[in-house]
């Protein structure tokens, strides 16, 4: 069953409007090992409050604050995530992302399969305003592309949350660049 452990790092800065809802489409998860860090980048709305709320009534979560003397931005918050993480696997999480209620447990089931790789990849939708009903019957395979190619051109191929990477992997290949301000999540 459940006893791998999944990992979700969330940078947030000012995003108590969103912070909500993509904590709860965690707790709705139907895999139930995970925890999540949630790492704040010097917010000055009251998502740490929002986050306290959460961490009292869930023990999953659990919050950090980027030191002073470590750069400012994304990348940063998700090594900081990544140094605290306890998890086997991790999954790397927008603070206006939500994950379908299968999420986690779908990608779980296909490391049983592809067990040899480092990373596995999955579709993702974007929403502006309505979350779309996603059921797990209508998600296609997607069609091959040059990822590769894409990638330098900057053309992103999936968006940071795509990926669940192994913990030993992503720590190996030492998480994201901090220097990196814009397109980072390519990294």
């Amino acid at each position: 069953g459940q006893k791998i452990m999944i990992s979700i790092i969330i940078p947030v800065f000012n995003r108590a409007i969103t912070l909500e809802e993509t904590l709860n489409s965690i707790i709705s998860q139907t895999y139930s090992n995970w925890e999540c860090v949630l790492v704040d980048d010097g917010s000055t709305d009251n998502s740490l409050f929002l986050i306290e709320d959460y961490i009292k009534i869930d023990k999953r979560f659990r919050v950090f604050s980027r030191p002073e003397n470590r750069t400012k931005g994304p990348s940063t918050c998700r090594n900081i995530g990544l140094e605290n993480a306890k998890g086997d696997y991790v999954v790397y999480l927008d603070s206006d992302d939500i994950l379908a209620s299968f999420c986690l447990e779908e990608r779980i089931q296909a490391f049983e399969i592809y067990n040899d790789a480092d990373f596995l990849v999955f579709d993702m939708q974007t929403f502006a305003s309505q979350v779309p009903m996603i059921l797990k019957e209508s998600l296609t395979k997607r069609e091959e592309e040059d990822w590769l190619s894409n990638f330098i051109q900057l053309r992103g191929s999936w968006q940071t949350t795509a990926p669940i990477y192994k913990i030993n992997f992503a720590k190996k290949i030492g998480g994201f660049s901090e220097e990196i301000m814009i397109f980072e999540d390519f990294e």
